[in-house]
């Protein structure tokens, strides 16, 4: 669909106490009126729309309805959403416009009912740089959905024309003058969020469906994206009140987006490459504490501390623990909110999306525009013989050789999860994946046993507690020793002549 219509914004969230600040800065000879939007998002009792990734929404602005039909996120490596927009004669959709666009195969015969609306106060104005023409949107309003509502305050900026690097750039200034937090979730995000009370709040790792048209580089905007989507969101749950879930799918974003940046480095050949990576090793370097104490009071603690014997002894090294998980815990969520972390998003976004690797000359061109699959296979085959020359001899491997084996098949899992299912193979690539799974498993828990010994320090109760965890160890190098044996005489699903 390289030449369906797209909607190419960004968005963020602005401090609500900031908002007087921000319109002066936007309209310096005065505040203009705000308009009235009112939409109404539709769809099956099924969501069979948004099981298909479109949305449907009728929008009334200054006196008419406009029906548009957007894809729910970027595709084929593109900044950006599609977007059908038809005027509308009502507030009922019209199902020809629909099936004039690819979300017309997702419609079917169950009625498209309204499932919730969006009323905003809307302020804009015009904006230009390097080329380009930006509209901004201050958005004040509410998300209502039944009996339930959630604010909206967001600033909105849509390219209207030009490059990219002049909205980026529009962007920028804004949100470091302003603090401002950068948001994926859309209104239709957060409307169906209010609809389905079950929906987990945190955000785990969605798969980018990759196609055979897809090329090496766009394979990378996609997997890239999607991983700081899951940092982003995350870290917004983390920012107003940390768990243990939110810090850890904030962290498996983080990583995924490491693995990817090595994963793809033969194209990614410019100078800003390595900003990217040492922020992302200061961004993890600050909930580690909070993930590690986390898991050690899960863990670790909870199991010593069960034992009828050893109730006493662990009541001031838990009281200790849960002190310091405290603190570890407002230290990421101080990192989450901060305006380091909020710029780090903005630039991340801007280098995946326009960064220097992008230019038609960049070196790694042939390559980042060459088809997937080839690629694929050769990178899996190579990510495949790392894990398994780094645990060959496993039982007789040390601490610091299985957590490099760790660190291998953990890489190997991120791209294979993504690329494997590309080959024919599937049923040999879900077993390659569920033996890799299982191999890590086992190499996680044996990595929470050294990193916990290293937090519990000294005493009665820590000795109590890494004796008892050394007898888990002997029992898991054994399990992790047959996984291993297991995974390595799996099939890989890419053609192995690679």
């Amino acid at each position: 669909m390289d030449d369906e219509p797209r909607e190419v914004e960004l968005k963020f969230l602005y401090p609500p106490s900031r908002a007087r600040e921000i319109l002066g800065h936007l309209f310096p000879r005065g505040h203009p009126g705000s308009r009235t939007l009112t939409s109404v998002y539709f769809d099956s009792d099924g969501h069979d729309l948004r099981r298909a990734g479109f949305t449907l929404r009728l929008r009334l602005d200054q006196g008419g309805w406009t029906q548009t039909v957007k894809t729910m996120a970027g595709s084929g490596g593109r900044l950006g959403r599609g977007e059908w927009e038809s005027p509308a004669l009502g507030e009922v959709p019209d199902r020809d416009q629909i099936r004039a666009t690819p979300a017309g195969a997702a419609l079917t015969d169950r009625a498209l009912s309204p499932i919730f609306q969006v009323i905003l106060q809307r302020r804009s104005v015009l904006a230009r740089a390097a080329g380009a023409t930006v509209e901004i949107s201050l958005d004040r309003g509410r998300v209502i959905a039944a009996n339930r509502a959630t604010r909206v305050e967001e600033l909105e900026l849509e390219l209207k024309s030009g490059p990219a690097s002049g909205l980026f750039a529009i962007a920028k200034v804004l949100q470091r003058r302003f603090d401002l937090e950068p948001s994926f979730a859309t209104k239709a995000d957060r409307g169906f969020t209010l609809v389905d009370r079950r929906a987990s709040r945190v955000r785990r790792h969605s798969a980018p469906a990759l196609t055979d048209e897809v090329a090496v580089g766009q394979a990378f905007w996609a997997i890239a994206v999607a991983a700081l989507e899951q940092i982003a969101a995350n870290a917004a749950l983390v920012r107003g009140r940390p768990s243990a879930e939110a810090i850890h799918q904030t962290r498996v974003g983080a990583r995924r987006l490491r693995s990817a940046l090595a994963t793809f480095a033969p194209v990614l050949t410019d100078d800003r490459a390595p900003g990217v990576v040492a922020e992302l090793k200061w961004f993890a370097g600050e909930l580690d504490p909070a993930r590690n104490l986390d898991v050690l009071l899960a863990g670790a603690w909870r199991r010593a501390a069960r034992r009828k014997t050893a109730k006493t002894a662990f009541v001031s090294l838990g009281v200790r623990l849960r002190t310091d998980r405290a603190a570890a815990h407002a230290r990421a969520r101080a990192a989450c909110g901060s305006p380091r972390f909020h710029a780090m998003v903005l630039d991340i976004l801007s280098w995946i999306e326009d960064g220097p690797w992008t230019a038609p000359d960049a070196p790694g061109a042939d390559e980042r525009d060459a088809p997937l699959r080839p690629f694929a296979a050769r990178l899996l085959e190579k990510a495949g013989r790392k894990v398994r020359k780094r645990g060959r001899r496993f039982g007789g491997l040390d601490r610091g050789e299985r957590h490099a084996v760790r660190i291998a098949a953990k890489r190997l899992r991120y791209a294979a999860e993504v690329l494997a299912p590309n080959f024919a193979h599937r049923r040999r690539a879900k077993r390659f994946l569920d033996r890799l799974k299982a191999l890590l498993e086992n190499l996680g828990e044996l990595n929470d046993i050294a990193t916990g010994e290293a937090i519990v320090g000294d005493g009665p109760a820590a000795d109590t507690l890494i004796s008892a965890e050394r007898a888990r160890e002997r029992r898991l190098i054994a399990a992790a020793g047959d996984a291993f044996a297991r995974f390595a005489h799996s099939r890989p699903p890419w053609p192995e002549e690679t």
